[in-house]
């Protein structure tokens, strides 16, 4: 009897380290404000989101994608596969969809 407890307890060890590892690799996005869309050239732009962005922010408040695994599905109403393109627009970080 004690063994099935053992693997039982266990089991749900492992189960509630794994729900902790994958719950504080979720990137915390900033609030986007003004301070954050400022940009002066298109190259200081990026998206907001690691997936399937849908709006941008200065860089230097994108969040850090690096360990970030996305799909691969082109979505709509989203900057992926040149759905929309990052521009700087009077001197804020924006996105121009195109023209439907």
């Amino acid at each position: 009897m004690k063994r099935p407890l053992v693997g039982l307890i266990f089991a749900i060890a492992v189960l509630i380290f794994l729900v902790y590892v994958i719950s504080t690799n979720i990137p915390k996005s900033n609030p986007i404000t003004i301070d954050n869309m400022t940009c002066a050239v298109d190259s200081d732009c990026a998206p907001a989101q690691c997936c399937h962005a849908t709006s941008v922010v200065n860089k230097n408040f994108a969040p850090d994608c690096a360990n970030i695994f996305c799909t691969m599905e082109c979505r709509s109403g989203t900057i992926d596969c040149d759905n929309g393109e990052i521009k700087c627009v009077n001197s804020e970080c924006t996105v121009i969809w195109p023209k439907k």
